[in-house]
């Protein structure tokens, strides 16, 4: 059986100082995926750092961002525009700050998905390239009613999401096990 390449090692990983509920994550992608499926661990994309980037070339790409906030303990509000993503306000503790843009779990859906087909999809078509890139983030302590409450404003600006969820997955703790991954679209369609 070929051996999945991973960068770094899957051996290594306990050095990097991950998050077990990270590890975890990576752990279940491992049992859940074929060996075809090539694992990048925090790798830098032209001035992207994702969490993690899963490819197979016959397939396609995801990329993950993973979000251990504790959103229970967060109130988040944002002023609403019409031709930008809102901004965000963070209140915890009684103190209200924005959000910054760079740090919007949603908006940096769309940034990694952008910069993948810009960056690397270029010979492609891009209506191609994006069918073939998925972007997701996860929440490994949140579920995701709460998350999706949580982030409805931006959810709501990108209306992407609501129309193609299984290029844009929202993983929560109740997505987080081999079975519940396998059923994702994104990922059922690619086992290959």
């Amino acid at each position: 059986m070929k051996d999945r390449i991973t960068s770094p090692a899957l051996g290594e990983l306990s050095k990097l100082g991950l998050s077990k509920a990270f590890l975890s994550f990576i752990h279940i992608l491992d049992k859940a995926l074929s060996p075809s499926w090539e694992f990048y661990i925090k790798p830098h994309l032209n001035g992207l750092r994702p969490d993690l980037v899963i490819l197979n070339p016959y397939v396609g790409v995801s990329v993950f961002q993973f979000y251990e906030m504790p959103l229970e303990q967060i109130d988040f509000s944002a002023r609403a525009s019409k031709d930008s993503p809102p901004q965000l306000y963070l209140t915890q503790h009684g103190n209200r700050q924005e959000f910054p843009p760079k740090y919007n779990p949603i908006e940096k859906l769309f940034s990694f998905k952008r910069e993948m087909v810009d960056l690397y999809c270029l010979r492609l078509k891009t209506s191609t390239a994006i069918k073939r890139i998925t972007s997701g983030v996860v929440f490994p302590f949140n579920n995701y009613h709460e998350v999706i409450l949580k982030f409805r404003h931006a959810i709501e600006h990108r209306t992407e999401i609501g129309r193609y969820p299984q290029s844009y997955p929202i993983l929560c703790k109740e997505h987080l096990n081999k079975d519940s991954i396998l059923k994702r679209p994104f990922l059922s369609s690619k086992s290959a």
